[in-house]
């Protein structure tokens, strides 16, 4: 939690906190629990940032996402992200994810 910069205020911490107690499934609160995402910078304290590695990470989670809520609908699912299922199959084929 400390990693994450919470861009909303301290009322959108206090209902993650809230919804993830009631809908976890240990007595430990994760990232998942709490619907956020702690992003991973280099561990040697660098502020540098490959945009491109951030990018592919970013569309991975997006495009799983939209299979998964389109029950492996590719055409709903690129439908949902407003793209076309071309410019879809060549995200999940540089996101090298496995169908």
């Amino acid at each position: 939690m400390l990693k994450y910069e919470w861009p909303g205020n301290v009322r959108e911490l206090k209902n993650r906190i809230h919804r993830a107690i009631i809908m976890a499934e240990s007595e430990n609160l994760s990232e998942t629990d709490l619907g956020i995402k702690v992003p991973k910078y280099p561990s040697d304290g660098s502020d540098i940032v490959n945009l491109a590695q951030h990018r592919v990470e970013i569309d991975t989670e997006l495009l799983l996402d939209a299979i998964k809520r389109n029950d492996h609908n590719i055409s709903a699912a690129a439908r949902e992200l407003k793209i076309s299922r071309t410019t879809f199959y060549r995200l999940i084929k540089k996101c090298k994810i496995k169908l």
